[in-house]
C-alpha cells in the first residue's frame, strides 16, 4: 500500500512567515508611536499572546509607558485611550 501526504498545516503566522513573531511586535511599535509614544521591545513582547485589546490595556498600565503618557497627555490612559489606539 502506498502511503501518499494528502494535508500539511502550517501555522503560518508564527513559524513559517514570522519567525520570532516580529509583525505583532511592529504594529504595536507603530500605533504607540503614533500617539507620541515609543514602546521597548521588551514593553512589546511581555504582554505577547493576550488578546489584542488586552495586549494594548496591558502596555499602558506599565509604569513607563503610563508616565510617559502623563508626560504627553497631562494625565493618566484611560479605557477609552485602551480602544482609541
Amino acid at each position: 500500500m502506498d502511503k501518499k501526504t494528502e494535508a500539511v498545516i502550517f501555522d503560518w503566522a508564527g513559524t513559517t512567515v514570522d519567525y520570532g513573531c516580529f509583525a505583532p511586535v511592529q504594529a504595536f511599535t507603530e500605533v504607540f508611536k503614533e500617539f507620541g509614544i515609543e514602546p521597548t521591545m521588551e514593553e512589546v513582547r511581555k504582554p505577547m499572546g493576550m488578546l489584542k485589546i488586552d495586549h494594548i490595556r496591558t502596555m499602558l498600565s506599565m509604569e513607563r509607558i503610563q508616565n510617559l503618557w502623563r508626560e504627553k497627555y497631562g494625565k493618566s490612559s484611560t479605557e477609552e485611550d485602551v480602544y482609541n489606539l
